[in-house]
């Protein structure tokens, strides 16, 4: 666990491990140079138990935390853990008896119950069990591990040299990519995890820059798949420059970091973090006023400033915006049908039909309904 100036949640953090069923672990907690009060609280469990490792040291970021704490652990396997969640009380059984049931999975994370600033419980997410499944989500840019939820094989993650500091921000996503070069990966399908939404959360203020790391350890693995060495071993930081020169055009980047706004202002509505959410619409909104935008995520920014004005009680405004959603993609009409669909695993073959019905067919009639 890496921790920085989270006195709020790190206490119910570290109790959820002190509690847990399966008692041999150890907890190593890097105080990553707080100044609010968190290094008291690590302290203080510290003195009270002896498996929690205490290390304090000056702000060094969260990739060199990490791999500080590789470094140092003694187990078989090493566990994920952030210091403003909160894990169930049976996590750590649950996810080494999976490890010894299945000697071929490199790591595994699990289901998670979503929670807010003030620990209210806003969602549930679940992810693919099936490693080809994971696989395929992560190379098509997807996220299909929760990073505070993995439990790793620590001789693996030791050989591939744990974090890479170049992909800021989204030092799991390649790590999980490497993983799947030559191993498996998986799920459990129990809920193991509150994971806590808010605004501090490094994937909402800086989902822009993980955005294109994410890109980048994309093409990292396209190189290394396909023979060739892994181009972000020579390189000291991912600009759009250096995402150019890897084949990634301005218009993939702008297109991937939009896509990653538009996933991060979906995160902040349904945690309740309305003031940021709608800060956020506006200024995409204004932005996509003097650029083009890909169509699916303009209309998907549309359909959640209507669900945001909804929140707000502006039910003219919430309208409003679903015509333009409508009008930019009709085929959003179709959107609770989707769903239905993902779940009997043929979304790709359904987004397929829909775009070209939606071609064919239902994008000239809404034109001329709107027209009238």
């Amino acid at each position: 666990m890496s921790a920085r100036n989270c006195v709020t949640y790190v206490e119910d953090a570290l109790d959820s491990i002190l509690r847990q069923s399966f008692k041999d672990w150890e907890l190593i907690v890097i105080d990553d140079g707080s100044s609010d009060g968190t290094s008291k609280v690590i302290a203080a469990r510290g003195r009270a138990d002896k498996r929690v490792r205490a290390i304090y040291q000056e702000s060094r970021g969260l990739v060199a935390s990490l791999n500080r704490g590789l470094s140092m652990s003694r187990g078989r396997y090493v566990a994920r853990m952030d210091a403003d969640d909160i894990s169930t009380l049976d996590r750590i059984e649950k996810q080494v008896l999976f490890m010894e049931r299945n000697p071929q999975v490199a790591a595994a994370g699990g289901a998670v119950k979503v929670i807010n600033a003030t620990g209210d419980v806003v969602g549930r997410e679940r992810f693919p069990i099936a490693s080809a499944d994971i696989e395929r989500i992560l190379l098509e840019g997807g996220c299909p591990l929760c990073h505070p939820t993995v439990m790793m094989r620590a001789d693996i993650v030791h050989t591939l040299n744990g974090y890479r500091s170049v992909v800021r921000h989204a030092e799991d996503f390649d790590l999980w990519l490497r993983m799947a070069d030559r191993f498996e990966l998986s799920n459990l399908s129990a809920e193991i995890l509150f994971y806590r939404r808010h605004t501090g959360q490094v994937s909402v203020r800086r989902c822009g820059d993980q955005a294109l790391s994410n890109l980048a350890a994309r093409a990292a693995t396209v190189a290394r798949r396909s023979g060739r060495p892994d181009p972000l071993d020579c390189i000291d930081e991912i600009t759009p420059a250096t995402l150019k020169a890897l084949g990634l055009s301005e218009p993939v980047q702008r297109a991937a970091v939009n896509r990653a706004s538009v996933v991060c202002i979906s995160s902040m509505i349904e945690a309740r973090e309305y003031t940021s959410a709608g800060e956020r619409i506006g200024a995409m909104l204004e932005d996509f006023g003097s650029c083009s935008a890909d169509r699916t995520i303009r209309s998907d920014l549309l359909l959640l400033s209507a669900r945001f004005h909804l929140t707000q009680g502006k039910l003219i405004k919430a309208f409003a915006n679903w015509l333009r959603a409508l009008r930019t993609r009709p085929i959003v009409l179709l959107r609770p049908l989707k769903h239905v669909m993902s779940l009997l695993g043929l979304s790709v073959r359904f987004d397929v039909a829909v775009e070209q019905l939606e071609v064919g067919l239902v994008r000239p009639i809404i034109r001329r309904l709107v027209q009238w």
